[in-house]
């Protein structure tokens, strides 16, 4: 599968891996005999985003970008291929507005003064 990431237009390097993850919400209550009583809310996507290495100036544009939204308490606009949808570079971007609560990352090593960054990960949930 052909990855591809974008986030509010800006096209961060394409990631190792996207993992696509489905959850209904539901609205749940018992009634007065016992019974249980679910009404289906909506089905929502969350996407967990992996890089294995990113430069330092692929880092830096990826964090910029989630902080600039974070600071402003807005949520992101995602572009990336569905996999269900066939996810490769022939078929349509899907559009997706999320948030997130951070960024996981491991400093891996210094090369000509620039630090790699290693296993770096973020979890975007729809809203």
């Amino acid at each position: 599968m052909a990855v591809k990431f974008i986030i509010d237009g800006i096209n961060i390097v394409d990631p190792s891996g996207v993992t696509v993850s489905r959850e209904d919400i539901v609205s749940q209550d018992r009634t007065m005999n016992g019974n249980l009583v679910v009404d289906y809310v909506a089905t929502k996507k969350s996407l967990n985003v992996k890089w294995d290495l990113l430069s330092d100036g692929e880092f830096q544009k990826l964090l910029n970008a989630i902080e600039s939204k974070q600071s402003e308490k807005t949520f992101f606009t995602l572009q990336y291929y569905e996999p269900e949808k066939g996810g490769n570079a022939g078929s349509t971007l899907t559009d997706m507005r999320a948030f997130t609560a951070g960024i996981g990352y491991y400093p891996y090593f210094t090369a000509d003064d620039k630090q790699v960054w290693r296993d770096v990960s973020l979890d975007f949930i729809e809203v």
